[in-house]
This record gives structure tokens, sequence and C-alpha cells, in this order.
């Protein structure tokens, strides 16, 4: 099948919203209106009784009460019942944020975070951020955001509580080889680095930070610059790639290798699609991809392809494990609700949901001073 308007992100009614939605990997973006009378919750008795709670809230409470929260509270309940990390309900405010970092710039403190099972973890930190200059290292665990925990917050929507306008503060309570260590920083506007790349000798280098909105014709702008090298090998540094849109890893994949299925779907209902690069590549010659633990979601959709169909080594260790597509749905309120959708699967109907993509070469991640024993490791290949 030809690919379709699918957007992945490595990463969400009710009170009779009208809703527009969306599939993120991913996440993928789709729109349609849905009225929630269209959707049986077992009859208006549901909803009378949400209503219903609401008023006596409102009526026997001793404080004062705010509408607004109480509706979020419910809204952020209903996700969590679901217990899946990667279902969120995300407020109007986190929601633009969260738009704002998939089209690449944002204002925070400059750090990508991973998932360790129910953790959430610093994987890297931008050159000159805020988050480098206050002390954060890679590896620090988040314990709490403004005194609200990990587990609170919920796994998936951390980065936005950590983000806001610019200027104003956000306190970190991060946890260090057992140590808890509290930081408070205030935050600029971050503009991503999603795509960098070099000549290391003869070998070309490109890395991918996150699959933003323009991400693929970013690579294919930087893979010029290599390609005008003439290099003997080409490797894509994928470690510490969270994802982001599923169509941009599906373009990627496309620069490497000719048409081909790159990732297939299943829905609840055992409903099948494939979705295909459909574009010409513009690299075919020696590739290896470097992953890690912090390689998720559409980062593994790219490896996994390549590895499937035999066209790149995969160097590293063993990815997150995020099989699944969210959709992501508009609300009139202008929040959101990412809901994981469907299952994703390899082109050869490989399953990674928390397993990840078992690299062809296994090489722990060591750095001694300025060595990095992973990219040693493909460049010895490469040359």
């Amino acid at each position: 099948m030809s690919k379709k308007f699918l957007i992945t992100f490595v990463l969400t009614i009710i009170f009779c919203l009208l809703i527009s939605g969306a599939f993120v990997v991913g996440y993928h973006f789709g729109y349609n209106n849905y009225l929630l009378k269209n959707y049986s919750v077992s009859g208006s008795s549901d909803l009378e009784l949400i209503n219903e709670a609401l008023g006596q809230i409102k009526d026997n409470y001793y404080a004062k009460t705010n509408k607004e929260k109480l509706i979020q509270g419910a809204l952020e309940g209903i996700t969590k019942s679901l217990n899946n990390p990667f279902a969120e309900y995300l407020s109007p405010k986190n929601y633009k944020s969260f738009n704002q970092h998939m089209a690449g710039n944002y204002s925070g403190v400059g750090m990508i975070l991973g998932f360790d099972k129910e953790q959430v973890y610093v994987v890297s930190l931008f050159e000159g951020s805020p988050a480098e200059a206050s002390g954060i290292k890679e590896g620090d665990y988040i314990v709490k955001v403004d005194n609200r925990t990990v587990k609170e917050i919920g796994i998936n929507t951390v980065a936005e509580h950590i983000k806001g306008p610019e200027g104003t503060k956000v306190k970190l309570l991060l946890k260090r080889k057992g140590k808890e260590i509290p930081f408070e920083l205030t935050r600029r506007k971050i503009e991503l680095p999603n795509v960098s790349s070099k000549m290391i000798g003869k070998i070309g280098y490109v890395k991918v930070h996150q699959f933003t909105r323009d991400l693929s014709e970013q690579v294919k702008k930087k893979m010029s610059l290599v390609l005008s090298k003439k290099p003997k090998g080409l490797i894509l540094d994928l470690r510490g790639n969270p994802g982001g849109e599923l169509d941009q890893a599906i373009d990627l994949v496309g620069l490497y290798v000719n048409n081909v299925v790159v990732v297939r779907t299943k829905s609840k209902q055992g409903e099948e699609k494939s979705y295909s690069s459909g574009q010409t590549a513009i690299y075919k010659g020696k590739l290896v991809v470097l992953v890690d633990k912090g390689s998720a979601s559409a980062s593994e959709i790219v490896a996994g392809a390549l590895q499937d169909h035999k066209r790149a080594t995969i160097i590293g260790e063993q990815t997150f494990g995020k099989g699944c597509v969210q959709n992501v749905i508009t609300l009139s309120n202008k929040g959101a609700l990412i809901i994981p959708s469907q299952k994703w699967f390899t082109p050869s109907w490989r399953s990674i949901d928390k397993k990840g993509i078992t690299p062809d070469i296994v090489v722990k991640y060591r750095k001694n001073g300025d060595t990095d024993n992973q990219l040693q490791k493909a460049l010895s290949i490469l040359n």
C-alpha cells in the first residue's frame, strides 16, 4: 500500500466534545469529525453520572472549585485508567507546546528524554542549553517536575511539563547514582538540532536527533553535502532519538532503499495495512545504523525496515521497544487526547513492542575520553 499521511510520535472524548483526529507513532495525524453521541458508552446515563458528580463536588466541596481543572482531571483519569503509558490527555497549553516541539522549536531547557520502563531519564543535552549549563548529566533520572512526581504527570507528558514560556523557571528533582539532586532552570527558546553531518575520514556521518515535520528534507540537504565528498560508506546515527512523525520515518528509509514496505500496522479489528516509501533512493552504498535504548518509535521503524530489507548493518544496543501507533485527537477545548490505536510491525511482521530491535552487532556503549566505542565499531566495518 502506498504511503498515506501517517505521523508517528516515537512520544492522545468525553463531555460531548467535537473532535478532529490524527495519527502519530508513532503519531498519526488524520482529520475527521466525531461527536461523542456517536460513541456508545452504554447510554446517556454515563454522561449524566459525570455531570452529577461534578455538580455534587461544586455544591458540597468545602472550598472553591475550578470547573476547568475538574474536567482536566477527569480527562487525565480516563486516559490513566487505560493503564498504558502512551495514552495521555494534553491540556491546551501542553498541546500547543507539543505542536511547537514537533515543528522543531520550543521554549524549554534543552534535553532529550527517554523511557526506561516507568521511569524517564536524560538521553542527551543540547550544547549550550540551560540543562547543560546547570550540570544535569546524561543518564540522570527525572523524579519530579515542579514538585509533581513522574507518575502523577504521566511519562508521556513529562517533557511537556518541563517546557514553558521563555524566561519562566522550572524546578526539577533528578536522581543520579541513587542520590536525589534538585535543580532550578530558566527556560529559553530552543532550536532543535534535528540533523547534523560530517565526514570522519572517508566515512560519511549523519546524526538524526528527532523525527520532526520537515526531517526528511533536512536529511536530504545534509546528505547532499556528505555525498559530494564521495564517502566509502555512511553511518546513520539514531541513538537517543525518541521518535516523532511516522511519515518522516518512511521518507527517511526511502532515501536508502527503493520503494519498499517500511512498516505494517494492525488494528484491534484485525485490519492490516502496509506503508511504502514510494521514492527513489539517493544513496545505495554501504550503510550502518547506530541505535541504543534511547532509540524509540520512529527510530525503531527505520532500523527495523533497513534490517529486514538487509539494507544496513545495525550496531549498538537493544532499542526501547515502542511498537504502537498513537492517534492524536484534537478536542474542542484545543487540548488533545493521545490514544494508542494500532500495533505496528516491521516489513517481515516482526513485533518489537516491549522488546525492541536487537542489533546485528551488539556493542555496549563505553566512552573512554573522546572515544565512542559504538561509533568506532561502525567505522571499522565501513573502512
